[in-house]
């Protein structure tokens, strides 16, 4: 059968087939078709294993694991990431990629800060951003993404490449308004299209 931990202050249930816990340390592993559901925000993540501080309010999870928004439409798959779940943030130190299908939007770097309750995902490494029905590909060096308005702004030798008309633009800087489909580049733009 299932084991099911509920923390109904938080919202949060915790379901898997095995625990193991340490009682004076309030940690807790869950093992085998994990499932962390959270009503607000509206989060669920399935994995094979994964750690949770109470105390803390934290969720670990160091095997390949999904999340999802309920509200947002996003989902995440990451090699590993931190849940703060007081805070409403999931951090993903390593390689980790962030699907919006409503927007059609796919974004994959190897460091992502997800900061749930602002609706804003921090890139501060290296990333890559695609849209395939637009034919979009942008790369840069850090960014970041304000779901609400749907704004993405990359910084740092930007490269954002158009497939429909196989234009290059490389910048400094520039800003995806994806509900307007508007690249504006800043600083150092220069433009390519082939003949």
């Amino acid at each position: 059968g299932n084991i099911k931990i509920e923390q109904p202050d938080r919202q949060i249930a915790l379901v898997g087939k095995s625990l193991k816990a340490i009682p004076s340390a309030s940690r807790f592993t869950l093992e085998q078709s994990v499932k962390v559901t959270s009503a607000d925000p509206p989060i669920v993540v399935t994995t094979p294993t994964l750690t949770w501080e109470a105390p803390q309010s934290i969720v670990r999870i160091d095997v390949p694991f999904t999340a999802s928004h309920q509200t947002a439409g996003l989902t995440l798959t990451a090699q590993k990431g931190v849940w703060q779940i007081q805070e409403q943030i999931i951090k993903l130190p390593q390689a980790a990629v962030v699907k919006a299908p409503q927007q059609d939007w796919e974004l994959t770097s190897k460091n992502i800060e997800w900061r749930i309750s602002q609706n804003l995902v921090n890139l501060p490494q290296t990333l890559t951003i695609t849209s395939k029905s637009r034919g979009y590909s942008l790369t840069s060096q850090k960014g970041t993404v304000n779901l609400a308005n749907q704004l993405i702004q990359l910084q740092g030798a930007v490269k954002a490449t158009s497939n429909k008309d196989q234009s290059v633009i490389t910048a400094d800087g520039a800003t995806w308004n994806i509900p307007q489909q508007l690249v504006t580049a800043q600083g150092n733009v220069s433009y390519r299209q082939a003949q």
